[in-house]
């Protein structure tokens, strides 16, 4: 393997993912033996062989999701290039660079926004998003109905967002190479974004064969037109959907969905906690062995917790990493933590009341305003 492509081949295959999820884990087994351990009087060295047995099984687990994946049918052996037939969906938040151009913080909030509307909708649909690119996001559906239904209520919810939204879609292949993605199949969905007009969905020939016959969905020809790397033109089509039908439609599939997913809670659940184990790892390491320059801290002074930013595309650690680091950090006697409560009042007290993300500097500012050393 070219050494270059080695990260983005972690990646795809899911090894940063699973390192985290298993460090986070390890941590709190560590933190419940170690609070078992002492109310039960047991010997110290019980603790010292579960930390012992979990260092030893970070690189064990790291070989198993770099041979393996986890997929409905169970364990499979990765494949070294993925090639899948899929609804291949583009979507683009429309004049999105003039609009950082007029009001940067605004851009960057409507992109917040869009991210957020577009994992709650893509999720009920059983769509995947394969990557982002500046205000573009490309996704995978495995029906072409799911990929239009969902851009229909992407449209709707954007447009009570103040988003102006365009999308493209198109049915073919997909090759997956490291965090790359290739195919005629992304290039023609590519292109069919551009050729859409804002709030606007452009389907292809391919798509439109799928959902011809659905009567909730109506289908309107545009032109025909040439792609990249493909010999001859293909029909493309302008949809939108019948309200009332659409909704009867929405309603039903929703059902089924719910229905499915409940098959597949233990296996949601045992990605999810294998996910969850570098983080744990690291931080009994750190708190056990590391022995730099600590913070000469007297009894019960106060500090501030500034929030983590969750770079693991994981939501369930939005929130999760910032609670059990306090509450972890809370246990110490030198420590007292300021509250969320508090450091929300110090904000009003700035004029900063609407900011949610607390930074590093901001972190500074509060702890300032409330008399807290700064180290």
């Amino acid at each position: 393997m070219d050494p270059k492509n080695i990260f983005s081949e972690l990646k795809r295959r899911n090894v940063y993912r699973a390192a985290i999820s298993y460090g986070i884990t390890g941590w709190l087994i560590a933190q419940i033996a170690g609070l078992a351990t002492s109310a039960f009087e047991a010997p110290s060295w019980v603790l010292k062989i579960i930390i012992i047995a979990l260092i030893i099984g970070f690189p064990i687990m790291l070989i198993l999701s770099w041979i393996y994946d986890i997929s409905p049918q169970g364990l499979v052996k990765t494949k070294s290039k993925d090639r899948r037939l899929a609804a291949i969906m583009f979507t683009n938040i429309v004049k999105y660079n003039t609009l950082i151009g007029l009001d940067e913080d605004k851009a960057f909030k409507t992109l917040r926004k869009n991210r957020k509307i577009h994992t709650l909708l893509i999720g009920k649909y059983d769509g995947t998003i394969i990557k982002e690119m500046g205000s573009g996001i490309l996704i995978s559906f495995n029906l072409a109905t799911d990929a239009v239904c969902c851009a229909f209520d992407l449209i709707k919810e954007c447009k009570e967002q103040d988003i102006s939204l365009k999308i493209g879609i198109h049915e073919g292949e997909m090759v997956f190479e490291g965090a790359d993605v290739f195919g005629d199949g992304v290039k023609i969905a590519s292109d069919l974004l551009e050729s859409a007009e804002e709030s606007s969905v452009i389907i292809s020939e391919s798509v439109y064969r799928d959902v011809k016959n659905e009567n909730y969905i109506k289908a309107q020809f545009i032109e025909k037109k040439s792609f990249r790397n493909i010999d001859e033109p293909l029909n493309v089509y302008l949809v939108s959907n019948d309200e009332h039908k659409y909704r009867e439609n929405l309603s039903l599939k929703l059902k089924q969905n719910q229905n499915k997913k409940k098959h597949f809670i233990p296996l949601s659940l045992a990605k999810t906690g294998s996910v969850i184990i570098l983080l744990a790892i690291v931080s009994v390491i750190f708190f056990l062995f590391y022995s730099g320059k600590s913070v000469p801290f007297n009894e019960r002074d106060w500090i501030v917790i500034t929030d983590f930013e969750n770079l693991t595309e994981e939501t369930i650690f939005d929130k999760s990493l910032n609670t059990a680091f306090s509450l972890s950090i809370s246990q110490s006697k030198y420590i007292n933590i300021i509250s969320r409560k508090r450091m929300l009042e110090t904000l009003k007290r700035m004029k900063n009341e609407d900011r949610q993300y607390i930074d590093g500097e901001t972190g500074r500012e509060i702890a300032i305003r409330e008399g807290i050393k700064i180290y």
